[in-house]
């Protein structure tokens, strides 16, 4: 395999939400509103890839920031494990065509574990549980902040020449994005 470096075909961001029934959670609202502050300062697109299809034709996703709801067909498959293959298939295939320069998953264990094989895939690094995500504009780069020891310490990371930059967001770290009905965006059905 060949090293992924950077270079301008790598561009906008792309968050994967974790399967949720219904409206969107906390979290969820969390991620989107991070998604649409660091997708604004690069001057780019939000993409957000629901796990799961939304019930209203993602204009809920929409209305809190994403430019662009990937919609995809559910799994068929039965067991926990062959839907987690799946899943990982489904979004490394989707990094691999869209090409964003930045990946957001939620923290929760389902998410990390997805976010670490695809980080694999990529030999890109992977920052987990993270309570602070800033920018650097003019060499895009993402530096993400961990907590130690109970907030006692605190250490930054940032990627190397790679890309994607990936990292999972710690829940209740970030604020809700803000939902604004009349935002528009569009929504394309991916296989």
């Amino acid at each position: 395999m060949t090293d992924i470096r950077i270079d301008e075909t790598w561009t906008h961001l792309l968050i994967i939400l974790e399967a949720e029934s219904g409206s969107l959670s906390q979290s969820s609202k969390a991620l989107l509103g991070k998604g649409r502050e660091l997708a604004d300062q690069l001057g780019v697109w939000l993409m957000v890839s629901p796990q799961s299809a939304p019930s209203d034709e993602g204009k809920e996703l929409i209305s809190y920031g994403a430019d662009l709801v990937f919609r995809t067909a559910p799994s068929s498959a039965t067991s926990l494990l062959d839907r987690f293959s799946y899943e990982t298939n489904r979004v490394i295939q989707l990094i691999r065509t869209k090409r964003p320069e930045i990946v957001l998953f939620s923290d929760t264990t389902q998410s990390t574990a997805l976010a670490a094989r695809a980080a694999q895939h990529f030999r890109t690094g992977l920052v987990t549980g993270c309570t602070a995500l800033s920018l650097d504009p003019t060499e895009r780069r993402l530096t993400a902040t961990q907590s130690r020891y109970d907030g006692k310490l605190f250490e930054e990371y940032t990627w190397p020449a790679r890309q994607p930059q990936m990292a999972t967001l710690a829940a209740g770290a970030f604020p809700e994005g803000f939902q604004d009905p009349y935002r528009e965006g569009k929504v394309e059905e991916i296989s």
